[in-house]
């Protein structure tokens, strides 16, 4: 189950829960693709079906604006900082783009942390010629739908002014809580790729070399 947090509280204790993970995996959403984009939130999973996602920014009246009053958005930059270096266990999808985001944001770099990226994973046991990308792998390997268009996510940013072109898709314009889901779903196909690709015993994946 995917969940908004809203409370520093809740935030510190889901921290507390995800440090004690053996893996979790990390996901970013930002205003752009350009190097000076912003953190407009963040998403960490254990599983498939535990994922949960913290709002940075949001958008509102034509602009992104803070949900959290200073104070509290210092402790949730703190309990973020601290769940990406507690132990060299994240798991990310093309990680040098988030690596990048959290020192924007949070002034450090975790790539130091990281245990694998998938993107790389995909490459190196999976398909050397692609897709690499997360969602058409998910769609491969976990769930066909998973490359499918965001029906919700496209309307909410139409909706708030927004375009959905391929070429420019203003993801940041879309209503957090929409949004959220959406990127715990990505945090939750980026620990399932790692559990598939990453196995203890290799015999036991399902990749063949037909792909």
């Amino acid at each position: 189950a995917e969940e908004l947090v809203t409370t520093t509280q809740r935030l510190s204790d889901l921290v507390s829960d995800y440090a004690k993970a053996d893996y979790i995996s990390v996901d970013t959403e930002t205003d752009g693709v350009l190097i000076t984009r912003k953190c407009i939130g963040v998403s960490f999973a254990k599983n498939l079906s535990e994922a949960f996602y913290v709002p940075i920014l949001i958008y509102q009246n034509g602009e992104l604006k803070s949900p959290w009053k200073p104070d509290a958005l210092e402790t949730v930059k703190n309990l973020v900082r601290s769940l990406l270096t507690t132990k060299k266990n994240l798991i990310l999808h093309n990680a040098i783009f988030d690596c990048r985001v959290f020192v924007n944001w949070l002034g450090v770099n975790p790539l130091e942390f990281v245990f694998a990226d998938t993107m790389l994973l995909a490459h190196t046991v999976y398909n050397e010629e692609g897709p690499l990308g997360l969602k058409p792998l998910a769609a491969e390997l976990i769930d066909q739908n998973a490359a499918l268009p965001q029906a919700d996510v496209k309307a909410s940013v139409a909706a708030n002014g927004g375009t959905t072109t391929k070429t420019n898709f203003e993801m940041f314009k879309c209503d957090y809580k929409i949004l959220g889901r959406y990127a715990c779903y990505d945090a939750a196909y980026t620990i399932q790729l790692f559990r598939i690709l990453y196995p203890k015993d290799r015999k036991s994946t399902r990749l063949n070399s037909s792909h």
